[in-house]
């Protein structure tokens, strides 16, 4: 993972980035920097439901995926697919017997809230035990 936590980002600081603000992400993402990771789904895993305050831009390398949303859309993800999730609640499922990578960048956004509730409170955030 490669994590940039200040705007703009001084290049005389890869090293930092990459190895001190690593220490402070939130699984997957840092609360006040831009994150860089690759994601392996493993084959045929329950999906998991879950929302983060980023903004997602991933990018399916190999294998298929269904990315579905709260209203029972699905979306099937194919390698080169782009996928960008901006504050949404979102379930990932690998439907596969082969394991599927994405390459993501996450970046921080605003929490955002329905009916007053914060959807992290409401869904869960993203939690690293649950790895895909």
């Amino acid at each position: 993972m490669f994590v940039q936590s200040d705007f703009p980002g001084e290049p005389a600081k890869t090293a930092e980035y990459s190895e001190e603000q690593i220490k402070q992400t939130q699984g997957f993402y840092h609360p006040q920097g831009v994150a860089a990771s690759f994601f392996d789904f493993a084959p045929n895993p329950k999906g998991l439901t879950h929302y983060t305050d980023t903004f997602d831009y991933l990018v399916l390398l190999n294998g298929n995926l269904t990315l579905e949303t709260t209203e029972g859309k699905t979306y099937d993800i194919g390698p080169g697919d782009l996928v960008v999730n901006a504050g949404n609640i979102r379930t990932w499922h690998n439907r596969t017997d082969q394991w599927a990578r994405a390459f993501g960048v996450l970046v921080p956004a605003n929490e955002a809230k329905v009916d007053g509730q914060n959807l992290a409170q409401k869904y869960g955030t993203w939690n690293p035990a649950h790895r895909h």
